[in-house]
């Protein structure tokens, strides 16, 4: 097993996945990767690219991220034991052996590295408790303490959070693009169900027509026009909806998969 480095005396719980520190920046810069991306999206490129060095030998790949990328394992391993964890603490050496592991187990058809890291975390942990015989963690909300199980629903919801935190993140950069403000558009999303369906009908139209998505990214708004033609839509609908249309456009380019299955299940962004 490869030697991880320890992580520095000093850290502060607040640290982690979407603390984008100067170590982080400074690894940005010098790996080539665009530091104006959010910041969970820098974070997923440190890792795949410390990834790429790491499957194809270089030893020191891991180490040299470690510091930035062990804070959101400690994050993960807090959540699922349901307090806070010290660097000295058993759980916090799983997780070391775990993101390890995670190097060596990784490959991109499975998707996005950090959610990866999580979940192989996420297990480690759950494989130490099991073996300590303790099933109960104590979870803080507000003033007062309750008793919850360890189970795979619990952690499944930890690694959704974390997933459904970065899918945030990207979206609301993206939307940047098309000068809409993500607090406004959950605001301005459709109330009613039948419009709702209408305006996510529209959304795959776009998705799915070349077409209409060059449209929509050189012109940075809905191809009104080619809409009513082609399809008919309400101009109405297209108006008081457009920026609900584009962002849905946008989860179902980009393959959020988090963010679009509240769309789909009708609770709209």
């Amino acid at each position: 097993m490869k030697i991880l480095r320890i992580v520095r005396d000093g850290i502060k719980p607040s640290c982690g996945l979407w603390s984008l520190s100067c170590d982080i920046m400074r690894l940005a810069v010098l790996g080539g990767i665009n530091v104006n991306k959010s910041r969970p999206q820098v974070m997923e490129e440190l890792a795949l690219k410390a990834w790429n060095r790491y499957k194809n030998g270089d030893a020191d790949a891991l180490n040299d991220v470690y510091e930035e990328i062990f804070p959101f394992c400690m994050r993960v391993a807090s959540r699922v034991c349901g307090h806070y964890l010290d660097t000295g603490s058993e759980e916090s050496s799983t997780s070391r052996i775990a993101l390890w592991e995670a190097f060596e187990k990784y490959e991109p058809a499975r998707g996005n590295i950090l959610p990866f890291i999580g979940q192989v975390i996420r297990t480690r942990i759950m494989d130490q408790k099991r073996k300590e015989k303790r099933k109960i963690v104590s979870i803080s909300l507000s003033s007062e303490r309750y008793q919850h199980p360890i189970d795979d629903t619990t952690c499944e919801n930890i690694i959704e959070e974390l997933a459904r935190q970065q899918e945030i993140e990207q979206l609301q950069a993206l939307l940047k693009v098309y000068n809409i403000d993500f607090q406004e558009l959950v605001k301005q999303s459709p109330k009613q169900a039948k419009t709702r369906r209408e305006a996510n009908k529209i959304a795959r139209l776009i998705a799915g027509d070349e077409e209409l998505l060059r449209y929509l990214q050189a012109r940075k708004n809905l191809p009104v026009k080619d809409l009513q033609q082609r399809f008919g839509s309400s101009e109405k609908l297209l108006e008081r909806h457009r920026k609900y249309i584009i962002a849905h456009t946008l989860v179902l380019m980009h393959d959020f998969s988090v963010i679009g299955s509240y769309i789909n299940e009708g609770r709209g962004i």
